[in-house]
């Protein structure tokens, strides 16, 4: 019988063999060869608790409930008074000195035109209603109201002058023509109203008259414009009918001024 070397070298070193282990990477192919490798655990998922979060919850709206609850305490406390401003009463100035009539005030807002082309331009000034003075208050500026009348003095001085002339019963014809000049040359429509009014009361001197009609071809002032054609007689716009023809023509003419042109003219009855 053929000897087998192979189980003869098992049978000698049989004891050999069992005391030998395999590395641990053989070891490890080998299981996962065999189907025996150790299934590795997957990495669990972190799972939020809301316990923690309901707390915080909690615990802020206790922490905002308090806070309104002193904000509201504290206002009840100590309340805030709110102090008003008292309202500045309006001041309506009083003005004692004699004017004529008042002609709409939408005119003094207009551009005023010049039927002799002034260079200078005067600033319209609405007409205002005023109250004479009394005696005892003018008597000291009637010996001196011709020299009031300078332009160098302010629009109410001059006013007061012209005021101060009226009080006088008789007027010279050189008062008169001081007057007359103010009327058509004056930088304050009041002042030129004034002295309209003074001339006015006049009317029985024959001068006065003459100056009165004068003015309607020298007068540039709408506002004084519409007050002196308004006044004119039938007799006087017939005398005047070729100025005031001119009134309704002249394109720098305002429509109030040249309506009351027209005005003039039909009172005169005159064809034109």
């Amino acid at each position: 019988m053929k000897k087998d070397n192979l189980k003869e070298f098992v049978a000698e070193n049989k004891n050999a063999f069992d005391e030998i282990e395999p590395s641990a990477d053989i070891f490890g192919k080998i299981q996962s060869q065999l189907g025996l490798e150790e299934e590795k655990e997957m990495p669990k998922a972190k799972i939020i608790s809301f316990k923690y979060w309901r707390a915080a919850a909690a615990v802020l709206v206790l922490l905002v409930g308090l806070w309104a609850f002193f904000q509201e305490k504290r206002k009840v406390e100590n309340p805030v008074v709110e102090i008003k401003q008292p309202l500045k009463p309006e001041i309506i100035p009083s003005i004692d000195s004699a004017i004529v009539h008042r002609p709409s005030e939408n005119i003094a807002s207009r551009n005023r035109h010049s039927t002799t082309k002034k260079a200078n331009k005067r600033t319209l000034e609405p007409a205002i209603v005023v109250e004479d003075k009394d005696d005892s208050q003018v008597v000291a500026s009637i010996e001196n109201w011709r020299s009031d009348l300078n332009p160098s003095n302010s629009a109410s001085v001059r006013l007061s002058a012209v005021l101060a002339s009226g009080k006088q019963s008789d007027l010279s014809v050189s008062d008169m023509e001081t007057l007359a000049n103010t009327m058509n040359n004056d930088e304050s429509s009041n002042v030129r109203l004034a002295a309209l009014d003074v001339l006015s009361r006049q009317t029985n001197q024959a001068e006065v008259k003459s100056l009165i009609l004068q003015s309607v071809a020298k007068q540039d002032d709408p506002i004084v414009q519409m007050e002196l054609l308004s006044q004119l007689s039938p007799e006087e716009a017939s005398t005047v009918k070729k100025q005031l023809v001119d009134i309704t023509q002249n394109p720098l003419s305002i429509d109030a001024v040249r309506n009351q042109a027209y005005a003039a003219l039909l009172r005169s009855k005159s064809n034109f």
